[in-house]
Order: C-alpha cells, then sequence, then structure tokens
C-alpha cells in the first residue's frame, strides 16, 4: 500500500514526513480516499464533536475532498453529553450554505 498525506497542520506535516509518509497538496490529488481525523469531544454513544482545534478550515477542507472518514481517539476523550459552544466557520465563498445549515440563532 502506497501513503501520501495531505496534512491540515504544519505539525502534522513534520510528523508525517519525520515517519516517512510523503507530503502531497490538494492540488496534486483533488480527490482523496481517506481521512483520517480526531474529535474533540466523543460521547459513549460515538455522537462526536469536530472543530475545536486550529486547524478547523483545513481539516473541512481535507474531509469534503475525500471519500471516507475515519475518526480515532483516545479512551480520554469520552464524556458524557457533549455539548457546549460550537465553532463554526466559513469562507465569504461558502457562507450562504453554511448558514443554511445552522439552526436559527446558532451561528453568530
Amino acid at each position: 500500500m502506497k501513503i501520501k498525506g495531505v496534512p491540515t497542520s504544519n505539525s502534522t506535516a513534520k510528523l508525517a514526513q519525520s515517519v516517512g509518509i510523503p507530503i502531497v497538496s490538494l492540488d496534486d490529488y483533488p480527490r482523496l480516499d481517506l481521512d483520517i481525523d480526531g474529535a474533540d469531544e466523543v460521547e459513549p454513544s460515538l455522537c462526536l464533536i469536530k472543530g475545536g482545534g486550529g486547524a478547523l478550515l483545513r481539516e473541512k477542507i481535507v474531509a469534503f475532498a475525500s471519500k471516507k472518514a475515519v475518526i480515532v481517539d483516545m479512551v480520554e476523550r469520552i464524556i458524557v453529553g457533549c455539548g457546549g459552544k460550537v465553532k463554526t466557520l466559513t469562507t465569504a465563498e461558502g457562507h450562504c450554505k453554511a448558514a443554511r445549515g445552522c439552526p436559527r440563532g446558532g451561528a453568530g
């Protein structure tokens, strides 16, 4: 199996390179086979919240370009009752679609 990586942060790029994973871009590979990521909060029922980190926009772009996603996380992230405030981020090009997906009063 040949693995190439589209990193969502500089630290992820450094880690991938340190173990021999070649780094490529979405310009080179606009459609990805698999997105492997973690979650910010996970309930025992496996409901989860993503997007609390600093690489939110890049993570969303890579996820959108991927055919499948796998969420890998640690048992320490399991909590009862996901919730609280969830970050909402969009770009000028995507604000209308993002607004339609948010509950009334949920984005702001």
